[in-house]
């Protein structure tokens, strides 16, 4: 039995069709586990199309975050996680987009 190692950084490509858009985007992403619990995530558009043009490094499909596993609660079954995002949003003002949002797993 292989039990994965609890720190680990993980990089990831994509290639992404988007309906309507002439041509493919290339997003890469970066996950860091630096302690057990704790993940640090963000990704961007290597390539991609921006308003019908072909772009480098567009920043309309960039964003970061974190994820943190909360200790487990005694009286209930549940595992939670808190999760903490940021992102591009060209509607609000300062074209920033902060989510929260917190993950239950029912535990066995």
């Amino acid at each position: 039995i292989w039990v994965p190692p609890a720190q680990y950084a993980l990089v990831s490509a994509e290639l992404r069709y988007t309906t309507g858009t002439p041509r493919p985007a290339l997003l890469l992403g970066l996950e860091l586990v630096p302690l057990s619990g704790v993940a640090l995530r963000a990704g961007t558009t290597v390539f991609g199309d921006v308003l019908g043009r072909a772009h480098w490094f567009s920043l309309q499909r960039t964003g970061g975050g974190v994820s943190v596993q909360l200790p487990d609660a005694v009286a209930l079954p549940l595992r939670l996680q808190l999760d903490y995002a940021v992102t591009y949003e060209y509607s609000s003002p300062w074209q920033l987009l902060h989510s929260l949002g917190l993950t239950a797993q029912l535990l066995p």
